[in-house]
């Protein structure tokens, strides 16, 4: 759930995302997105919503989710979805496959434009992270 442009934008249990209109105190749906929606971010008017495969327990069993990917004819995915806010359009997706199932968070680095994580076994780090001698 995010405040952006002077509307409460979240996403729905049943894969909406959209947001409040505060005078009619109702839900206004802007997008579908075939997944368990989970975080938001923001880079100027597209919303980068991140979404994950719906969990096999009694939890996140029987959700409004699953009726409408059947009646969509979709299957959940894990992935990125795009979203013009002006007019709901879904301007790119991401689509991740194999063990990756859940996504846990959103982040938007204004002016990286190749971002990179360096692994904790990887030659790099030990170039460019640098921790001190422990003197006790």
């Amino acid at each position: 759930m995010r405040w952006r442009d002077g509307r409460l934008w979240l996403h729905s249990g049943e894969g909406h995302f959209g947001y409040v209109d505060m005078d009619k105190g109702a839900f206004v749906p802007a997008a579908f997105c075939p997944g368990y929606l989970r975080r938001l971010a923001f880079m100027r008017e597209i919303a980068v919503v991140g979404m994950s495969l719906p969990r096999d327990n009694k939890t996140f069993s029987g959700l409004k989710l699953d009726e409408e990917l059947a009646e969509r004819k979709m299957t959940p995915r894990t992935g990125l979805y795009f979203i013009d806010t002006r007019n709901g359009s879904i301007v790119h997706s991401m689509n991740f496959e194999g063990i990756l199932t859940e996504l846990y968070d959103v982040c938007v680095r204004p002016g990286i434009r190749q971002p990179a994580a360096i692994g904790p076994a990887s030659e790099d780090i030990r170039r460019t992270v640098k921790v001190a001698d422990f003197e006790g």
